[in-house]
């Protein structure tokens, strides 16, 4: 059982550390109708324990405007650990409330965020499930340098299951567009707690 609920533990840190719990920390353009889907890889700082992540996200923009700008993200996960011969896998659902001004290329943001992850593990016959709300926030700035963005940010989140956890995370993300319509993104995310967890993430996406 230690063993399991262990890895049911890893397996939230890694679905964190996918952009870090907000929706809005994927590489999504700030101010944009904006969707894509992307895939990552994840690992556990001080254990053998990694996996991969699939998702998709959609940013939409409510208020627009250099003095006060408005967008609503959400996004789904799915995260699945590596280690055999246990099996884990998880889900997450993320929103958030995004306020932002811009001056001169630069976007400042704060962000309002809420999630749902679910998770189980199994190995040899038995199985254990976890699931939790979290909540936090997530502040940062998006430069723009001709069709390339690069946003730095640094977020905070509250985990309401039964340890009620804090956890810091931030990372960075690119964004270029090849076109009017089409964009990628890659990002690096990194997720304070019991372990450190890393994950690389990269995106394709489109304006709508």
């Amino acid at each position: 059982m230690k063993i399991k609920l262990k890895s049911i533990a890893a397996l939230s840190g890694l679905l964190a550390a996918v952009t870090g719990i907000s929706a809005n920390t994927l590489p999504n353009p700030l101010g944009e109708n904006y969707f894509g889907f992307g895939a990552g890889y994840g690992w556990i700082s001080g254990t053998d324990l990694d996996g991969w992540t699939v998702g998709t996200g959609l940013n939409h923009n409510i208020q627009s405007g250099p003095d006060l700008g408005m967008d609503l993200s959400f996004s789904y996960r799915y995260a699945r650990l590596t280690d055999s011969p246990l099996r884990a896998t998880g889900h997450e659902i993320a929103g958030s409330y995004v306020f932002f001004t811009e001056t001169s290329g630069v976007k400042p943001f704060l962000s309002l965020d809420l999630s749902y992850t679910w998770a189980r593990a199994r190995m040899r016959g038995f199985s254990t499930r976890d699931n939790s709300w979290q909540w936090g926030f997530t502040g940062g700035a998006e430069f723009a340098v001709g069709e390339f963005t690069i946003t730095p940010f640094l977020g905070w989140t509250r985990d309401q299951g039964g340890d009620k956890e804090s956890n810091w995370f931030g990372g960075v993300n690119g964004h270029y567009w090849l076109s009017d319509t089409m964009g990628l993104g890659l990002g690096y995310h990194v997720t304070e707690g019991p372990n450190r967890s890393h994950t690389v993430f990269a995106t394709v996406g489109f304006r709508y």
